[in-house]
């Protein structure tokens, strides 16, 4: 079994403390929820992603919601680079 086979997942100290470098990033993709120790999480692979998700936001059309809002963000160019730059 792997994490990332779609089957759900419980998090761990290490993955919260050490995932992406830091544990920053290991967050809900949908929501932002930041996973801690002993919560629910699910990797979700679509036909050119893939994404982690938190119980709540676990839903049957799940990938369909992501790449709503990835069109929607799109619409949002100008404020994504500046909030970029500003970092």
């Amino acid at each position: 079994m792997s994490l990332l086979d779609g089957s759900p997942n419980i998090a761990t100290e290490y993955q919260c403390a050490h995932w992406g470098g830091d544990g920053k990033s290991f967050r809900c993709y949908l929501c932002g929820h930041r996973f801690v120790p002993g919560g629910i999480w699910r990797a979700i692979t679509g036909e050119h992603e893939r994404i982690l998700v938190c119980k709540s936001c676990d839903t049957e059309d799940v990938l369909a919601v992501w790449k709503q809002r990835k069109i929607d963000a799109e619409k949002f160019w100008w404020f994504i680079e500046q909030a970029a730059l500003s970092l």
